[in-house]
């Protein structure tokens, strides 16, 4: 019964309807021994509990709750590696739904104001701070319906066609699959590249055009914002400066 009373508890904070709870499907697809699902279900109400402030808006509970079905399909080697995945993995998507949302580049927001402005904060007000900064969006009823009908791409850099969305779509996912090391940007870097050659010639999208250079563009934009995160992350409740983003 211990183990039902948490997932009520997770639902009944992210009014999620019964139809679309599907954290006990994932939890039993990715986390195998009774003892591991008990000890993921406490760090998704402890970390769920962070964004208290924002409970009473739910497309913004939603996002979370697509958050934590997100990280738990992330591999981890270790029960404990959950506690940063679901922190990264939020953080990623709340910072990207601003991004998207204000139309702003990488270089005007992600790498200047956040890594400026957020270096070093607790825990708690950083999802505070982000947790207001975003809370415009998920009252935006255009927006969100928005948000809902691109729901299955995970990044949404929605201009272009439907072929454009598909590759930033698996590339998203491809990124989602690395375990990122600051210390090994380049070697990441040109393996994004090799993976998105070979989705380019998969599409039929001739090398050298506009199309071409400004999807490499985009992807590698998406690759710099998963390192500006893993960054940002290293840098909350420390001393030490950040790794350059490269």
């Amino acid at each position: 019964m211990r183990i039902y009373s948490k997932f009520e508890e997770i639902q009944s904070f992210l009014s999620i309807s019964n139809e679309s709870f599907d954290l006990e499907d994932f939890i039993n697809r990715y986390i195998f021994s009774a003892q591991d699902k008990i000890t993921i279900l406490d760090k998704i109400l402890k970390f769920i509990n962070l964004f208290e402030m924002f409970k009473s808006i739910k497309p913004f509970m939603k996002t979370i709750n697509n958050c934590i079905l997100q990280s738990l399909e992330i591999t981890a080697e270790n029960i404990d590696d959950y506690d940063e995945l679901l922190l990264k993995t939020t953080l990623f998507k709340l910072l990207n739904e601003f991004i998207e949302y204000q139309k702003l580049s990488k270089k005007d927001f992600v790498l200047d104001y956040l890594t400026g402005s957020f270096k070093s904060m607790q825990l708690q007000p950083l999802i505070i701070n982000l947790g207001l900064m975003v809370k415009p969006i998920y009252t935006d009823l255009s927006y969100v319906k928005k948000i809902e009908d691109l729901e299955q791409v995970e990044v949404s850099y929605v201009s272009g066609d439907n072929k454009e969305i598909e590759i930033k779509s698996r590339i998203d996912k491809w990124i989602s699959r690395q375990r990122l090391d600051l210390n090994q940007q380049e070697e990441t870097r040109f393996q994004l590249i090799r993976e998105f050659e070979n989705l380019i010639m998969e599409y039929s999208i001739e090398k050298g055009t506009s199309q071409y250079k400004r999807l490499m563009n985009e992807v590698n934009e998406m690759l710099t914002l998963k390192f500006t995160i893993l960054s940002l992350m290293d840098s909350v409740s420390e001393d030490i400066a950040p790794i350059p983003i490269k």
